[in-house]
């Protein structure tokens, strides 16, 4: 199903569909369509579900795929998966066992399937990564808005071009690679569903771990002061939906309307020169994207909010000995109160 993303048409066809733009699609080749079973059956179910029926001209007269033959052939299809499942896995395991490295690893060179040599600039920036989580307390959104504005390149291109866009999960793989204290770890995790792409976590046991010291970048100390560190501010995030940081202006003080989550500040030039843009959006949105968040605000610029205050608080201060003697009346009832429940 990944690879039908990058088919541009078919995924116009899919969108008009869900749309409700057609209720037939007429296929003359269904090869010219489908690749393969998988792209069919994902393909054909979703528009079954959009009320779209699916005609193939070149089975004799033509014939419209009903939802009997589609769930015979995603039961046929779902016990291929299978077996194939487990072939690959199988044919995967002995490259696991001897320590197989991923593809691409940020501040290393990948020689072959089990070789890595330490890229001078890339791990220079990996030990400024280390350096800013554990000993300048820096936040992941702010090493990447730093990564970016020191035009750091990410290990994959864009578009056949260097890629400088850190973001949050970027930044937090360096955090958790183990590679950067000398161990390759595969078999974390499997695939459970090849028509979703979906995977699973394994339990720790299940874990392929090789120790290669020449790979290591980072002491055992930093790195799971970083792995604690990440813990605990996970677990304060979740119990509030707020960040820990009070830096800026607005920190902590805009909550999403829709899932109740803070904002986070970005910053951007988009040339060296040229002028900082500063907004404010959903954390949550942010982090894992727009559909774990149905806000409608997705951007709010800080010098909108910036005027907007500015109004307020003219609006406030034009009868400045009332506006201050209502927050003395209101700081007063506070500090009682706070005196009643310490003596209660």
């Amino acid at each position: 199903a990944s690879k039908m993303q990058n088919r541009n048409e078919l995924q116009r066809l899919r969108q008009a569909a869900k749309r409700g733009e057609f209720q037939k699609l007429y296929v003359k080749d269904i090869s010219r369509l489908f690749r393969n079973t998988l792209d069919f059956i994902t393909v054909t179910r979703e528009l079954n579900s959009y009320g779209v029926c699916l005609h193939l001209v070149n089975m004799g007269e033509g014939k419209d795929i009903d939802s009997f033959t589609l769930n015979l052939m995603a039961m046929l299809a779902e016990n291929e998966s299978q077996r194939i499942s487990e072939k690959v896995k199988f044919g995967k395991q002995p490259g696991k066992e001897k320590g197989r490295v991923p593809n691409f690893v940020f501040g290393y060179d990948r020689i072959d399937r089990y070789t890595l040599v330490p890229n001078p600039e890339e791990s220079k920036w990996v030990k400024k990564i280390f350096d800013l989580y554990t000993e300048e307390k820096w936040g992941m959104a702010r090493i990447a808005s730093y990564l970016y504005q020191n035009r750091v390149k990410t290990k994959k291109l864009k578009d056949g071009k260097p890629n400088y866009n850190w973001s949050q999960n970027t930044v937090g793989k360096v955090l958790k690679n183990d590679i950067y204290i000398g161990r390759v770890i595969n078999g974390k995790q499997s695939s459970i569903d090849i028509f979703t792409n979906k995977r699973a976590n394994n339990p720790e046991s299940e874990w392929y771990i090789v120790e290669r010291p020449e790979f290591r970048t980072i002491s055992d100390e930093q790195f799971y002061k970083a792995q604690e560190q990440m813990k605990l501010n996970a677990e304060a995030y979740e119990g509030t939906f707020t960040r820990r940081s009070d830096k800026h202006l607005f920190s902590n003080l805009i909550k999403c309307g829709s899932c109740g989550f803070s904002f986070r500040r970005y910053q951007r030039r988009h040339s060296q020169n040229g002028p900082l843009y500063v907004w404010w959006t959903c954390s949550k949105r942010s982090a894992y994207g727009k559909n774990r968040c149905e806000s409608e605000y997705v951007r709010v610029n800080e010098d909108w909010l910036k005027e907007g205050l500015d109004k307020l608080f003219n609006y406030l201060i034009q009868d400045k000995a009332a506006f201050f003697e209502a927050v003395e009346r209101k700081c007063n009832a506070l500090i009682k109160e706070y005196i009643r429940e310490s003596e209660g």
